[in-house]
């Protein structure tokens, strides 16, 4: 299975908020489309438009986050209000330090002494 990577994480009023790959599914960017137009229907479109805090982008990027929480939600052009005071930035998750590789064996000797 692919990684399902996340594309925008924000924390709105106190709670994080995740847009993940998986999420901008094609019922959701085709309603996005419908709701505001041209631009909202592309992959790259959307994600431009949210990476440049637009205001539909992002109320679209909270309605398909809350249903995907299993949250009831209505119309973001109606139901969904918000200042960008109402959002804080979220720090990047630390990676985990990877392990130290164990040697990987060779079919030919490099020790002078094996001759």
């Amino acid at each position: 299975m692919a990684a399902d990577n996340v594309l925008w994480r924000t924390k709105f009023k106190g709670k994080i908020i995740e847009i993940r790959e998986s999420d901008l599914e094609v019922g959701n960017l085709r309603q996005a489309e419908a709701w505001f137009g041209e631009g909202y229907g592309s992959f790259t479109g959307f994600i431009a438009k949210l990476v440049e805090w637009n205001v539909n982008a992002v109320a679209c990027a909270l309605w398909i986050a809350k249903r995907a929480a299993g949250e009831e939600v209505g119309d973001p052009r109606s139901d969904i209000e918000f200042t960008f005071a109402d959002f804080e930035a979220v720090p990047e998750p630390k990676k985990k330090a990877k392990a130290p590789g164990k040697p990987t064996p060779t079919s030919a000797s490099t020790d002078p002494s094996e001759d």
